[in-house]
């Protein structure tokens, strides 16, 4: 799709001081609120019965509850009407405020010992240390898994403990502990193992450890079933007799609460000044428990947001050999957020577990030498576009299947030889384009299926993928509102079908964009920037926000690769904002709209990012909707 087709407003060119990327004056942000357009309600933006050319419903966040008119900050400083705006619609209440924005561990880390089994895993693991006992890490084969194997293998490393660790092929052995994982790790000596983002189910593997005498404790926060299994101890915050409020844990964060609480055990007891080794510093890990909890797309609330937020200061000065390695094979510098680890660093481990070696994440991780650690992230860099290439044939193919399905209000595709490794992207882009329940499974070629699921607003995908276990139409499955995986045999596949068209139904989920304000043209500034910063990090509980910009040109449009559109957005007062719109192009309406918009006034949803350039700092506005101004 190209085009030279462009619009100017009628005005006189702009002035340089009218591009958007430059500051405003030195007043309050609320004196900006002439150029400003607020909407404090919830409302469908798009008059009734109309929709974006990408076919999706506008509306404002609602407000969740009330707060006073004064500016001044709970125990903090003066607050924009704007500011407040964001928090409310967050639900943060306003005694909260001011943790929100300077989220600290002090504040939010409760006693790790509140935990169930927490007193249990910490004996269990200081009686080890005692007798110098094999330990052994069982971990799964993502980014959660890999952080949490290495943090508790440096951990164990810097007080003078010899421990391995195991993470399984995915393709050959599947998710978590196995029969034949556990004969194996207690053939070479291990006494103690712990699992890592994964045993909370595997009951056959950890019964069969224990009749070894090997003494497991699982380290997991995936939603289980109310039978524990055989293990020492039990450490999960969503087992179902668990009452903690930190639910919204990754693994790895479980992971730190272990490690902060056997540290205190071997504190107590004098072991540090005993044997004269000096206390890790537990802070220093927070590098690898943000890029966990990140990875692994957990809210960001509470003592995430705390871990996140102090953990990228920590992975700026990174003393971790693998991660600086890793910043330097993405090209990585500087101040970094949660974009760096969820879209560069982040898959470059997940692409080795999905398609490859998946113990190369963490053997990069732990790594102690330079030269070691720059190997493995170059290699993990070519692994991650290998992937990033059987990605988008898996892709094609499936979208091909799709047009010649028959309608239905979900997806659902099966395939033998699919890389299993790859069906959980494809789901989410399948997902994302047609905005249903997206079921798509790899069969081998003994009739064995693994499946994975992406859902939407009113679909709980764990919960369904727990009924079709009960009623034994899958080997099994699980996860959590909007993402799932599960395993079937192929005889079992046209009644799991069957199944889901009753309980999904014939109905559409039409996609929603939420806006938190509505601006115009005028208001991004560098000052409004700042603002905006100030509710990072952004991610899942707390998303950037998005705004509505009202009655704007799109000129000088310009495809740039093979899927995205560069242009620069104008109103009538020749303000200008250079954008992007991802993806636009494989939106036929959406991208033809963006390549020939010439003298049309479009109202434009997106979020605005700051690009810095040569020493330079200025505005992009990154469109994901656009509909013609009414």
């Amino acid at each position: 799709m190209t085009s030279n087709a462009s619009y100017s407003p009628p005005q006189k060119p702009p002035s340089p001081n009218t591009v958007c990327s430059s500051t405003s004056s030195s007043s309050s942000l609320d004196s900006l609120s002439d150029d400003r357009v607020f909407l404090s309600s919830a409302t469908n933006i798009l008059p009734d019965g109309k929709s974006s050319l990408t076919g999706k419903k506008w509306q404002l966040r609602p407000a969740l509850g009330s707060y006073a008119s004064h500016t001044q900050g709970i125990n903090g400083p003066d607050l924009s009407s704007f500011l407040k705006h964001m928090l409310n619609i967050r639900g943060v209440p306003e005694d909260e405020w001011s943790h929100f924005l300077e989220p600290t561990l002090r504040y939010y880390l409760k006693d790790p010992f509140h935990l169930k089994d927490m007193d249990k895993a910490v004996a269990r693991l200081y009686d080890a240390i005692l007798h110098k006992e094999r330990i052994y890490i069982f971990g799964d084969y993502d980014v959660d898994g890999a952080t949490s194997t290495a943090l508790l293998t440096l951990f164990l490393q810097s007080i003078g403990m010899s421990s391995a660790f195991y993470i399984p092929h995915r393709e050959k052995e599947g998710y978590g502990p196995t029969k034949a994982a556990m004969a194996k790790l207690h053939h070479e000596g291990a006494q103690v193992i712990i699992t890592v983002d994964c045993g909370a189910s595997a009951f056959e593997a950890l019964e069969h450890a224990a009749s070894l005498g090997v003494d497991v404790i699982v380290v997991d926060h995936h939603l289980g079933e109310a039978q524990l299994p055989k293990a020492v101890a039990v450490l999960n915050p969503n087992r179902h007799d668990e009452s903690t409020p930190l639910k919204y844990l990754a693994a790895v964060g479980v992971t730190f609460l272990l490690l902060i609480a056997l540290r205190k055990k071997l504190r107590d007891e004098g072991w540090f000044q005993q044997h004269k080794i000096t206390e890790p510093d537990l802070f220093n890990y927070l590098d690898l428990v943000a890029l966990g909890t990140v990875c692994d797309v957990m809210p960001l609330k509470g003592l995430n947001r705390a871990i996140v937020r102090q953990g990228l200061t920590v992975m700026e000065r990174t003393a971790n050999i693998g991660l600086q390695a890793l910043k330097k094979q993405g090209g990585v510098v500087g101040a970094l957020d949660t974009y760096h680890l969820g879209f560069i660093l982040g898959p470059r481990i997940n692409a080795a577990g999905r398609i490859d070696d998946a113990t190369l994440g963490t053997r990069l991780l732990i790594s102690q030498e330079d030269s070691d650690a720059l190997a493995m992230a170059e290699r993990l860099g070519t692994i991650n576009n290998e992937r990033q290439l059987l990605e988008k044939e898996l892709v094609r193919q499936a979208h091909a299947f799709v047009q010649e399905a028959p309608a239905s209000s979900f997806i659902a595709l099966s395939k033998t030889g699919w890389a299993a490794g790859l069906i959980g992207l494809v789901a989410g882009r399948l997902k994302e384009k047609h905005y249903c329940p997206t079921f798509i499974t790899s069969f081998d070629d003994k009739g064995m299926g693994k499946g994975s699921a992406r859902s939407v607003r009113g679909v709980d995908m764990g919960a369904l993928l727990h009924r079709a276990k009960e009623e034994k139409l899958i080997l099994g499955g699980g996860g959590h509102a909007m993402a799932g995986g599960y395993a079937l045999l192929k005889s079992q596949y046209e009644a799991f079908h069957t199944f889901l068209q009753k309980e999904i139904g014939p109905l559409s989920y039409p996609k929603i964009i939420d806006i938190d304000y509505i601006l115009s043209l005028g208001a991004l500034t560098l000052e409004f920037m700042a603002e905006i910063e100030k509710l990072a990090p952004f991610g899942p509980d707390n998303p950037r926000p998005k705004f509505c910009l009202k009655s704007v040109f799109i000129s000088y449009p310009k495809q740039v690769g093979e899927h995205h559109v560069k242009c620069t957005l104008v109103n009538e007062q020749s303000i200008r904002l250079p954008a992007i719109a991802f993806r636009a192009v494989e939106e036929e309406n959406f991208g033809a709209a963006l390549m020939m918009a010439p003298n049309v006034r479009y109202d434009v949803v997106g979020t605005p990012q700051l690009n810095h350039w040569n020493g330079q700092t200025h505005i992009q506005f990154q469109i994901e909707d656009i509909s013609q101004s009414a």
